[in-house]
């Protein structure tokens, strides 16, 4: 049973899976900066194995309740001032806090263009996924299929084979230095996005179904610890992703039932998890210097990740003061 609260008509259930998930991304990047040999850390790799593909997970579920009457064209460019708009202006502010000089800047706004993840990666990656997705739900209106269900399923795969025949054929063609690119849009996230929205539409009561809440409890528990990251295929990451999120969906539908919907703090940090996405890496690099260090004790990763939840936090309920509804993950 999903959890919503009738005056604002939010999934809370969505709000508190987003508020766990950004809270292991924080952990994580944190991690990131302070092991070495990361593939060798055990948390990290735990972390880094299914976080951001549950959060496309999650995108997708709350696509389930958009609302797509409007022209194709509209619908675009909503999805581009929604996200493509935030991914540039993050890219300026990041030039700008990051400024040297003139050339530092153009080598900056450069690398932002030949690797994403040096900004907002994740909004460029949720754009292109809306592309395909508005793409499919067009066409599956088209299909001379009576079952809306399978109508929008085959022309979401047939958007997942259009990806990477494009991708093959990048490849291939002298726009190949492309390829990076599609780095950021990876079949799994699309996936992950896919499996969200069809769940949420057609079968969202199987994520309460007992038995499954055990198999993916089994699958997860045996495919995790073969994941390493960089090292290990969208396949694998698929097999962690998919139970982890059926499993977070469950939790935190049970955490919203257990305390009747009132678990405002860890609500706070989903809906605006975009934002404290963006924000605590500058209170990463601040707590670091800006640079690598590797600490030597755990008490002292503690302490910093501690602080900076602290701040993340503190930066998120400065923004719920002002509520309009919320900066929700692919809202």
């Amino acid at each position: 049973m999903l959890l919503k609260r009738e005056s604002m008509e939010r999934d809370v259930s969505i709000d508190i899976a987003k508020g766990i998930c950004i809270i292991l991304v924080v952990i994580g990047h944190l991690l990131q900066f302070d092991c070495s040999g990361l593939a060798k850390n055990i948390l990290f790799n735990y972390i880094y194995a299914f976080h951001m593909p549950v959060f496309m997970m999650l995108s997708g579920y709350v696509a389930s309740y958009g609302k797509y009457d409007v022209t194709f064209t509209k619908l675009i460019l909503r999805r581009f001032r929604q996200l493509m708009v935030p991914f540039l202006v993050w890219m300026v502010l990041t030039i700008v806090y990051w400024h040297t000089s003139l050339v530092g800047d153009i080598t900056l706004a450069m690398s932002f263009l030949k690797r994403p993840d040096v900004g907002a990666w994740f909004l460029l990656s949720l754009f292109f996924i809306y592309l395909y997705f508005l793409l499919a739900k067009k066409i599956a209106k088209m299909l001379p299929v009576r079952n809306a269900m399978v109508s929008e399923l085959i022309t979401l795969v047939g958007m997942l084979v259009l990806m990477l025949a494009i991708r093959a054929c990048l490849k291939k063609s002298i726009f190949s230095d492309l390829c990076s690119w599609f780095y950021y849009l990876p079949d799994k996230y699309y996936v992950m996005f896919t499996f969200g929205y069809m769940v949420a539409k057609y079968k969202k009561s199987v994520i309460q179904n007992p038995f499954l809440l055990i198999l993916s409890v089994v699958i997860f528990a045996l495919s995790i610890g073969r994941f390493h990251f960089s090292q290990s295929s969208a396949l694998l990451q698929l097999t962690v992703s998919i139970p982890a999120s059926i499993l977070m969906i469950s939790l935190s539908s049970s955490i919203g039932l257990a305390f009747n919907g009132n678990v405002n703090w860890l609500m706070t940090f989903g809906k605006y998890s975009i934002v404290i996405y963006l924000v605590h890496l500058f209170f990463v690099h601040s707590l670091y210097g800006g640079g690598r260090v590797y600490s030597k004790t755990k008490y002292f990763l503690f302490g910093r990740s501690l602080l900076n939840l602290c701040n993340t936090y503190l930066f998120s309920m400065c923004l719920d003061r002002k509520d309009n509804g919320g900066l929700s993950f692919a809202k």
